[in-house]
């Protein structure tokens, strides 16, 4: 038996509460960030919208999904079943999540639904402020991908104070393309990292040659056209990248397992 199987973990209800948590923060993110590729005004902010109720949904089932698991934990008496997540230092944790993302969802709803109605930023830039900054320090305090997180809510922060009035405004859609263009580089500096399979690696240069495309389009007319294609295979490359990871573990667990 390999290393990495030795962390080969089964997909069960007990990790429902940890993919609607990865899911519904890329579907967050990832719509932002499609609004600050150059396309209709009424396309992108009802796609906000629809993001915004999705990303709702998903912590929802992800909550209703783990009770069986739970339910199985208080029966055996026991904090692990079945091989699954420990329901102290994982359960819980991700289900405060979820409900922190929720929230989070919603704060987002009404912010865009002020846009659409006021068609400038001035009520909603004060709700994303305060979901910067307070995104910002949990992002610093967190353990695993602190980089993208801080990231994430630096440019939320950032694009806010910048002073645009609209997604197309040169102060929003400038922070935009420069996180992606930081995310395309940790993407290529993480695909040489030997702990991840080859498939791993091949996967995030992919990633981070499509982060470079995204960023591109929104800066230039020129390669506009490839803006939601490349975001649509971001999005699909984390996908992937989440599944190993829950199958095989986190980096950090990896560098453990090839220490043992």
């Amino acid at each position: 038996m390999t290393n990495l199987e030795r962390w080969f973990r089964p997909f069960m209800s007990g990790y429902a509460s940890h993919t609607s948590c990865f899911f519904a923060t890329q579907i967050l993110v990832w719509s932002r960030v499609f609004a600050a590729v150059e396309t209709d005004y009424m396309l992108k902010i009802n796609t906000l919208l629809i993001c915004d109720i999705l990303a709702a949904m998903v912590c929802i089932v992800g909550i209703i999904r783990t009770f069986p698991y739970m339910k199985q934990v208080f029966q055996a008496q026991e904090i692990v079943v079945d091989g699954g997540p420990s329901f102290i230092t994982e359960i819980i944790p991700h289900l405060i999540l979820s409900f922190v993302i929720l929230k989070t969802s919603i704060i987002f709803f009404c912010a865009d639904y002020t846009i659409q109605k006021n068609i400038n930023f001035h009520y909603a830039r004060p709700m994303y402020v305060c979901i910067g900054i307070v995104g910002l320090v949990l992002s610093i305090l967190s353990v695993h991908d602190y980089r993208e997180r801080v990231i994430a809510a630096t440019t939320i922060t950032s694009a806010c104070l910048s002073g645009a009035q609209w997604f197309s405004d040169f102060g929003l859609i400038v922070s935009v393309a420069a996180a992606c263009m930081l995310l395309s580089l940790i993407s290529f500096r993480e695909s040489q990292n030997k702990l991840f399979s080859t498939t791993e690696n091949e996967v995030l240069r992919v990633k981070a040659i499509f982060l470079t495309i995204l960023a591109l389009s929104m800066l230039s007319s020129l390669v506009q056209p490839f803006g939601i294609l490349s975001l649509v295979i971001v999005f699909t490359c984390n996908g992937f990248l989440y599944i190993q990871e829950r199958r095989f573990g986190s980096i950090c667990e990896r560098q453990v397992a090839t220490t043992v």
